[in-house]
């Protein structure tokens, strides 16, 4: 009789195969049968983070949009939805986001859906990024579910990779006989702050520049970006914009205006000297000729 092989048994003296094989012959069924096991996906997933309790008519709550990415990201957009006819929104609030540049932000008044979109310069990866802060209102009682109808992100790989976010959605409760909330004040009394403001040449369109700013404001958010420019001797009409803002190029002053959600307003100005000097020299070559004229009429007449 032939004696059977010592390489059939494996090192617990049993033909079946040991503990660590079966433990991930088992984990990798499980994970075939349950994906959500692990990293189900190397998608980044866009999701809310609000109220849990039931909410009464009229009380106010904040939700946040918040991100979860494996792979390094640094720019976003992304709408969301809710039903007007429930909700509305009393404020957005950007303090403390992973986002230092915002294209897109919704303006009062407020309508569904909400338009977002921005970037930062440091990449972002692993949990609960923030991406914004939406305040909301309960104006009628009932279910309400909040959902992403736009999600885009893009790696941070040097070339902007698209990529689709996955999305979950958040439902809210509110129910007649509970009294309404409101939330915690916020107290700001400091105004955002500049971190970099200035004019720089466009690299596609040679007949503009380009303003490019960074303003914050930790504790309530920047509310709005306004701009005023000078060509001549005259400020012009007040606008609101995003960042990059196009200028023209006869452009020599831009006054940038910040307020945040609170009321508090920073202005800067910023200058191009050497658009100043080529758009006034005719004026100082006027000037300086009647400065002379003046000055030999002076001694014309010392003389007689």
């Amino acid at each position: 009789m032939e004696k059977e092989s010592p390489k059939s048994f494996n090192r617990y003296g049993s033909k079946f195969p040991g503990p660590a094989f079966l433990f991930l012959l088992l984990y990798s069924i499980s994970y075939i049968l349950n994906p959500s096991t692990g990293y189900a996906s190397s998608h980044p997933v866009f999701y809310f983070e609000g109220p849990e309790g039931m909410l009464g008519a009229g009380s106010e709550f904040s939700v946040k949009v918040l991100v979860d990415s494996k792979e390094a990201l640094n720019a976003y957009a992304f709408s969301i939805d809710y039903p007007a006819e429930k909700l509305e929104v009393v404020s957005v609030n950007d303090a403390g986001t992973i986002l230092d540049i915002r294209k897109d932000q919704p303006e009062a008044p407020f309508s569904s859906p909400l338009k977002f979109s921005g970037a930062g310069f440091k990449s972002f990866s692993g949990k609960a990024g923030l991406l914004f802060r939406i305040n909301f209102r309960v104006i009628e009682v009932g279910s309400s579910l909040l959902t992403f109808s736009e999600s885009k992100a893009y790696l941070a790989d040097g070339k902007g990779t698209l990529i689709v976010p996955e999305v979950r959605i958040l439902k809210v409760e509110a129910k007649e006989g509970i009294l309404g909330s409101t939330p915690e004040v916020v107290n700001d009394k400091t105004p955002p702050s500049f971190e970099k403001l200035a004019l720089v040449p466009d690299p596609i369109n040679s007949g503009q520049k380009l303003l490019t700013f960074l303003v914050k404001d930790d504790v309530s958010g920047v509310r709005d970006v306004s701009l005023q420019s000078k060509r001549w001797l005259w400020w012009e009409e007040i606008k609101k914009i995003s960042n990059p803002a196009a200028v023209s190029n006869s452009t020599w002053a831009v006054r940038v205006r910040v307020s945040d959600n609170t009321g508090n307003i920073s202005e800067k100005i910023i200058y191009d000297w050497g658009v100043l000097a080529r758009n006034l020299w005719p004026l100082i070559l006027i000037m300086f000729f009647a400065i002379i004229l003046v000055i030999n009429r002076i001694f014309r007449r010392k003389r007689l």
